[in-house]
C-alpha cells in the first residue's frame, strides 16, 4: 500500500507545472506565457536636461532580472520637447503576458555644435508594472 501512494504521489509530481511546488514565484524566461508580444508601439519623448538633441539607437527589454534582448530601432534624431514613435515592433523574446523593463539606448548631440557627438548612453525604465500584450503603447521620456 505505501509504494502505491509513493507512486501516485511521483506521478501527481511529474505532472505539476514548473515553479507549482514550492510556492511558485515569478514566472522567468524558461517558463513562456505565450506567444511573442507584438505589435507594440514604442514612443521615445526627449526631455534630456541638457537640452541637448538625443539619436535613439535601439531599446534592450528582459524579464526583471532576466537576459537583456535587442529591439533594433531606425535612428531618429529628436530636438528637446520632441518625441517619435516605431510603430508595429515585435518583442520577440517576450512571451506575450510578461512584465518588462526597458534600457533605452541614445546618443547626445550638442545643441550648440551638432558636429560634438557624446558617447552612447541608455536610461532605465522599470514597465514591470503592466503586462506585455499585442498592440501595447511603451512610452518613455529621457531626462
Amino acid at each position: 500500500m505505501m509504494n502505491g501512494m509513493i507512486l501516485g504521489l511521483l506521478s501527481l509530481l511529474s505532472v505539476s507545472a514548473p515553479g507549482a511546488i514550492g510556492g511558485g514565484g515569478p514566472v522567468d524566461e524558461a517558463q513562456p506565457l505565450g506567444t511573442s508580444c507584438s505589435g507594440v508601439e514604442i514612443k521615445v519623448t526627449n526631455e534630456h536636461a541638457t537640452y541637448d538633441y538625443i539619436n535613439v539607437l535601439r531599446i534592450e527589454y528582459r524579464v526583471p532580472g532576466g537576459t537583456w534582448h535587442t529591439e533594433g530601432l531606425a535612428n531618429e534624431m529628436l530636438g528637446q520637447g520632441e518625441d517619435h514613435t516605431w510603430n508595429d515592433q515585435n518583442l520577440q523574446d517576450a512571451s506575450e503576458g510578461s512584465y518588462l523593463n526597458f534600457r533605452v539606448y541614445f546618443q547626445r548631440i550638442d545643441i550648440y555644435n551638432p558636429n560634438v557627438i557624446y558617447g552612447e548612453e541608455f536610461q532605465f525604465f522599470d514597465k514591470s508594472s503592466k503586462q506585455c500584450t499585442d498592440g501595447h503603447n511603451y512610452n518613455f521620456v529621457i531626462r
